[in-house]
């Protein structure tokens, strides 16, 4: 016989789980809600809100305002009130943050932010995971090109704790490794890198005193490989006077600016006539997004490159084109040229050439493939001997306008400041260490390290990362060109590795003082020059948004750091430790 009950609860268990009722009353938004107006009153200086005016405003009771504020926020009144209290503020101290042989690279930053490339940059996206933030990847590339480093690996040779300062000018702590960065360039989804291209570049191609004048060129770019099959092709390096596996580089250049604007990355073989008129559009294409009146009015100035009858017919039917070409010196328009008659050429004599034997003369030529004749500037050199006997520019005039010989001619040759800006981006800038423009299958040695390439294949994104480290170093370009203008008209036209030279790199020391980041140049001869730009920078109150919104402010030391400020001093001291002082 049973004398006790079997009973359901178990002795293991204290109580029973809870069933369905009414749901929680903490939620996440009611504790946000709460935390936020305690804390948002007692940083103001305001008076701290009841829990029945919060209670009234939440749609909850008074007491479970008062369970949230002081069971999970942790909010005492008294608490809130002591921070309302106000401290004794000591006087601010200036905190010394490193010693950094590229201060100077700062001068830069007022140009970063308001060209838009940092904000900019900050949308990049990568389909990969990793720590590394965009600006971080962007600035990294910015100063890698900027302070002329031939490789980005040897930026590892400052990824020391104690080289912070060229860390923090990239918004990080420490410089990230040459891996992680190429990893992030090829890693980039196509359509953020797209719009951080035209962002940039309309951002360029809008800026005022532009007057639509372009020059169109190539620039060709090696890429020394022994591989095969080479997916580049091969073709002539101009520098080195044989063929290589290369890429070509078209980049639009402003002649009023003197900026770059927009690239465009083809293959070894693609030539410039394939491409001028890929180019006529990409311009438009970003002056119309700029929001510039009628973009499509355009006057290209075009290199030899460009000769193609289809192309000049195309040109000619386009009536928001203006263009000055160079015309090559073929056998039919040779026999042309030679038929002129003699009473059409009068003497001719250009601004820094004394040659006294130029003839110019107008005239049509008729080419193949083109069904217009094209008007031409004819220059004839009768120097004995001399090789180059013709020099002939087509043109199209603009509506309404119709310009003399001499300033056609003169006008084609401002496209010399083209060729003088590829120049600075070679070897300032050290153009040609980019990516390369297709993916390296490599296989893994004994340690598992990928260091044998057994293959190469052409991607969707291998001309990617060619074209967005390229258009950075162009950017680069433009944004020092920017920071000469603003130094005074007589430094405007200093190159680019003059002006890095005399200005950016420098010496100097970081400091941390009331919200403020003070970069403190080291004097050197022709800092006056600084002393007007420093002053309007400083005056702005520029906050860097990549380093929590600190304020940069930028001066030069009044003598130098150590003895070297009083050298009679120090030569005493050399001398007075010195075995030749005292001889044994």
């Amino acid at each position: 016989m049973t004398t006790i009950c079997q009973t359901s609860i178990s002795v293991n268990r204290s109580q029973r789980t809870r069933g369905p009722g009414q749901p929680s009353k903490h939620t996440f938004d009611r504790i946000r809600s709460i935390n936020q107006a305690l804390v948002k009153a007692a940083l103001a200086q305001q008076a701290i809100p009841a829990d029945r005016d919060l209670a009234e405003r939440l749609g909850v009771s008074e007491r479970t305002v008062r369970d949230i504020r002081l069971l999970v926020l942790g909010l005492n009144r008294w608490a809130l009130r002591e921070w309302q209290r106000p401290q004794p503020s000591a006087p601010p101290e200036r905190e010394l943050i490193c010693t950094t042989p590229f201060a100077g690279l700062w001068l830069l930053a007022s140009q970063l932010i308001d060209s838009g490339l940092t904000r900019a940059a900050e949308r990049l996206q990568i389909g990969l995971r990793t720590r590394v933030q965009p600006l971080q990847v962007v600035l990294t590339l910015v100063a890698w090109a900027a302070l002329g480093f031939q490789r980005l690996f040897h930026v590892d040779e400052f990824r020391h704790w104690a080289d912070m300062g060229l860390a923090l000018f990239t918004g990080s702590l420490r410089l990230w490794s040459d891996t992680s960065l190429w990893r992030w360039v090829h890693g980039l989804t196509s359509e953020s890198a797209a719009e951080f291209y035209q962002t940039t570049a309309s951002q360029v191609a809008g800026r005022p005193g532009s007057q639509g004048r372009f020059s169109l060129d190539e620039h060709v770019v090696p890429s020394f490989s022994k591989l095969k099959p080479r997916r580049l092709g091969k073709t002539r390096v101009p520098t080195r006077g044989r063929s290589y596996p290369a890429f070509r580089l078209y980049v639009p250049f402003d002649l009023d600016l003197g900026r770059f604007v927009g690239v465009i990355v083809r293959k070894a073989r693609e030539a410039l006539s394939q491409t001028v008129l890929s180019l006529v559009l990409e311009v438009r294409r970003l002056r119309r997004r700029a929001g510039i009146p009628n973009p499509d009015q355009v006057r290209l100035i075009i290199d030899r490159g460009a000769y193609k009858g289809s192309v000049f017919e195309t040109l000619m039917d386009d009536p928001q084109v203006s263009f000055i070409a160079m015309a090559r010196a073929t056998a039919n328009n040779v026999r042309q040229w030679e038929a002129l008659p003699e009473c059409l050429f009068r003497p001719y004599q250009t601004q820094g050439d004394d040659n006294p034997r130029l003839k110019m003369a107008r005239t049509h030529t008729t080419i193949r493939d083109c069904k217009y004749p094209l008007p031409s500037v004819v220059i004839r050199d009768d120097t004995p001997g001399t090789k180059q006997h013709w020099r002939v520019l087509f043109f199209k005039n603009p509506p309404g306008r119709r310009p003399q010989a001499e300033t056609i001619d003169a006008e084609y040759r401002q496209r010399q400041e083209h060729e003088l800006g590829f120049s600075q981006y070679v070897h300032a800038l050290v153009g040609h260490s980019l990516p390369k423009a297709y993916q390296m299958f490599r296989e893994p040695n004994a340690d598992g390290e990928r260091r044998k390439t057994v293959s190469t294949a052409e991607t969707p994104l291998s001309q990617q990362a060619v074209q967005l480290v390229a258009w950075i170093k162009f950017l680069i370009f433009n944004l020092i060109k920017d920071f000469g203008a603003a130094l005074g008209k007589e430094y405007a036209h200093l190159q680019v590795a003059t002006l890095v030279r005399r200005y950016l790199l420098r010496p100097g020391r970081l400091y941390l003082e009331a919200g403020c980041l003070i970069v403190q140049l080291d004097p050197f001869r022709g800092a006056e020059a600084l002393q007007p730009f420093i002053q309007k920078l400083n005056q702005r109150h520029l906050a860097i948004h990549w380093l929590c919104g600190l304020i940069l402010q930028v001066e030069i030391a009044a003598q130098p750091q150590g003895l070297a400020a009083v050298p009679q001093v120090l030569g005493q001291k050399i001398l007075a430790n010195s075995y030749v002082a005292s001889p044994t």
